[in-house]
């Protein structure tokens, strides 16, 4: 099963060793969660054209027990090769009448543990969770909505889906780390949630690039990427892989000729 990955990536990504793909050939990647997804999907579509079927949903995922009770629909049916997958912004929404999230931590890890669990029993694709992206307080409670979100919950809820995606040796593509290392009011819209179109494009690269490492390290042109700096995941103990290699800002000429 790694093996039959690396090969799959290498299709993806036009690492040397690969070779043309028809479309009934080509892996199906699916990509699963909110309107941060719905806005980077048609960028990772376009950047793995010929390379990949990239299948993106188009209704917004919504929280996590509104992607449990859509697994069929959105994942198991299409019987992907790679997910990549998120839920999060909306779970810890704050309603303003009952200061209640929309859906509670403990609710929030249980759902993710389905979901894992689900889509590995149904399918035989490989899972990549996408961590929840970042919220700028003060933009977010200009837009006067009736709930708010605050970027300490975005943290623990982040905290909470790390250890479900540890548990169950699930690899993470720590989205939050990208933004703010790049800089999130550099990147996002005024709504202090959504981003630029850089902000998207940005995003888009760390979607490819992190399947891009998940089973290929070693096939990256470091000295294409830019400063070393920032071409590399910040360690952490409670991700799945203490270091993973990945560069951020990627682009096209990242990739071992």
């Amino acid at each position: 099963m790694r093996s039959q990955s690396l090969v799959l990536l290498c299709f993806i990504l036009g690492i040397p060793g690969t070779f043309g793909q028809s479309k009934k050939e080509m892996p199906k990647v699916v990509l699963a969660g909110d309107s941060i997804r719905l806005g980077y999907a048609p960028l990772v579509a376009k950047m793995l054209a010929g390379k990949a079927i990239v299948v993106s949903a188009e209704e917004n995922g919504g929280d996590s027990g509104n992607v449990l009770s859509h697994l069929d629909g959105w994942i198991v049916r299409e019987k992907p090769d790679i997910v990549h997958w998120n839920a999060g912004l909306h779970d810890l929404k704050i309603s303003k009448q009952t200061r209640t999230h929309q859906v509670e931590l403990p609710q929030y890890a249980a759902n993710l543990r389905q979901i894992v669990e689900r889509i590995r029993k149904e399918t035989s694709a490989t899972l990549i969770f996408a961590s929840t992206t970042p919220i700028l307080d003060e933009w977010h409670a200009r837009r006067k909505a009736d709930f708010d979100r605050l970027e300490s919950n975005v943290q623990r809820y982040n905290q909470a889906a790390l250890q479900v995606m540890k548990d169950a040796d699930i690899t993470v593509n720590d989205l939050h780390w990208v933004v703010e290392k790049a800089g999130s009011a550099t990147l996002m819209t005024e709504d202090g949630t959504h981003y630029s179109p850089e902000g998207f494009k940005q995003l888009a690269e760390a979607v490819i690039m992190r399947a891009a490492t998940l089973r290929a390290p070693g096939r990256v042109n470091w000295s294409s990427c830019g400063s070393p700096g920032i071409c590399l995941y910040p360690r952490t103990s409670i991700t799945t892989r203490s270091f993973t290699p990945g560069c951020w800002r990627f682009s096209v000429d990242c990739l071992a000729a």
